[in-house]
């Protein structure tokens, strides 16, 4: 249960990480198709689409370069590459594997994990206060009794 903290920051990271590199390019290119605004909304929808595509790309791309393995953090017996026994197809597909969770999940955009990150946080808010009323309740109880 460990994991599932540093897999959301992790993330949320790759996610902000990826946003940052989306806007630079769209600063820089503010008249290419991909980003500039279509009034027609089909048009439009394709060209969202094409945004979170190209997203999910550079997301993919962010976590390769900065070493970031999201499998890691689940316990996947493909993140074993260190192992003598692996071989280089072995190593490519838990990359391409890697590539495309990453890709995936910071697609979604940062705005979705920080969402997710606050839920995480009431969870966490939540358990606390069920401990400490349980912790409270065992206390009178026993005051009570004695």
């Amino acid at each position: 249960m460990n994991e599932l903290p540093s897999f959301i920051t992790a993330v949320i990271a790759l996610s902000v990480a990826a946003e940052r590199v989306v806007e630079v390019i769209k600063g820089m290119l503010p008249t290419f198709w991909l980003f500039a605004v279509n009034a027609n909304p089909a048009s439009e929808a394709r060209r969202c689409a094409a945004i979170r595509f190209f997203s999910g790309i550079v997301g993919g791309v962010t976590a390769q370069v900065s070493g970031v393995n999201l499998l890691t953090y689940v316990h996947s017996s493909a993140t074993a590459t260190a192992s003598n026994t692996t071989t280089a197809s072995q190593i490519l597909w838990h990359k391409v594997v890697a590539f495309t969770v990453a890709a995936l999940l910071t697609s979604a955009g940062s705005a979705f994990w920080n969402h997710a990150l606050d839920i995480l946080k009431a969870t966490k808010v939540n358990k606390e206060q069920v401990a400490i009323l349980a912790s409270g309740a065992n206390t009178s109880t026993t005051k009570a009794l004695a």
